[in-house]
């Protein structure tokens, strides 16, 4: 069983966009469970709204004042009935957060090309550490870059040349800002639910190629999938 937590202080850096990326290309091969931890909860709202749902997608959601259970045990009963786990976290700094990371097997922190996004993700970073310093061991953590454009500038380079300096994982694949993700949530769809009456079919297809390249890395990540 494997769990994944997507989590960045910031808000609109691409968190929920990169949960429904990877469960469009892994629900076709696993068994997947999205726990929605957000407040607004985006992920109910998008799986309540879809009219296909995939019978190896399952999208809970989590609310600590009408919950009987902790974050940590909430996570642990779900990931005992699936595959793989996917968290979807607030974008801010909660003791839910720092909960979950502790129990997840990778932390993927979704940034943007910002100077202010580094400083949120040296935040995100320090986390991190008070949550391996709870457990006494090193927590899997990778950047990804999202909501990148297609040509990139000097100044995007140099903040992937601090991301290295500062000896953080950074994913090679970026999620560009594309329509087809978009298209996703005005949809209620999957990527691989989307046709040509979504999107044009090369849009499609380089979210298509572009999505199961980060899978891939992400896989690599976690050892497979079950």
């Amino acid at each position: 069983m494997t769990i994944i937590t997507l989590a960045n202080h910031k808000g609109g850096v691409g968190k929920t966009t990169t949960v429904m990326v990877l469960a469009s290309i892994w629900t076709n091969q696993t068994d997947v469970a999205i726990i929605d931890f957000d407040p607004n909860k985006p992920l109910i709202e998008f799986y309540n709204n879809m009219e296909l749902k995939p019978a190896s997608l399952h999208v809970y959601e989590y609310i600590e004042e009408l919950s009987d259970k902790t974050p940590q045990e909430f996570i642990i009963d779900i990931e005992k009935r699936h595959s793989l786990v996917i968290c979807d976290t607030q974008g801010a700094a909660s003791h839910i957060n720092l909960i979950i990371s502790c129990i997840s097997d990778l932390v993927i922190m979704p940034a943007t090309f910002s100077k202010l996004e580094i400083d949120q993700i040296m935040e995100s970073k320090k986390l991190i550490e008070q949550a391996e310093q709870l457990i006494g061991k090193t927590i899997n953590t990778k950047i990804l870059i999202s909501r990148s454009k297609t040509l990139a500038s000097k100044a995007n380079m140099q903040i992937i040349d601090n991301i290295n300096e500062l000896e953080l994982n950074l994913f090679k694949t970026q999620l560009q800002d594309r329509a087809a993700y978009a298209t996703m949530f005005y949809k209620s769809k999957l990527l691989c639910q989307l046709d040509f009456n979504d999107c044009s079919a090369g849009a499609l297809s380089k979210a298509h190629d572009e999505a199961q390249c980060f899978a891939m890395e992400v896989a690599n990540e976690i050892g497979g999938l079950a």
